[in-house]
């Protein structure tokens, strides 16, 4: 819900996250927000010096292939195509934002 109440129907890609949010949950939540708005899902706890995520992405687009394009700066990624996940300094969170809404606006 905190999720929805954000987002724009003009949104291509949904990258948001929380400290206070439990890093087990995030999969399923992000899975029943890409199953409502059609686009990729990046949902991450933010913690003291990194952060962990969940993404979820609709049928024809590959997580995974998205996030290789920005391994220089994240610690860990991998799944597969639906479904995945990331690892990622919170110094680099802004530009990993930037990356992917450049990625799924062009």
């Amino acid at each position: 819900e905190q999720v929805m109440k954000t987002v724009s129907s003009d949104d291509k890609v949904i990258f948001k996250g929380r400290k206070c949010w439990q890093v087990h949950l995030l999969g399923s939540a992000a899975s029943r927000i890409v199953n409502e708005l059609k686009v990729p899902i990046f949902l991450y706890k933010k913690g003291e010096k990194s952060s962990r995520g969940a993404v979820r992405a609709p049928q024809g687009v590959n997580a995974v292939d998205v996030m290789s394009q920005s391994s220089d700066i994240l610690l860990e990624y991998g799944g597969h195509p639906p479904a995945a996940g990331f690892k990622i300094d919170n110094n680099h969170l802004k530009e990993f934002e930037k990356r992917l809404k450049d990625y799924f606006n062009r």
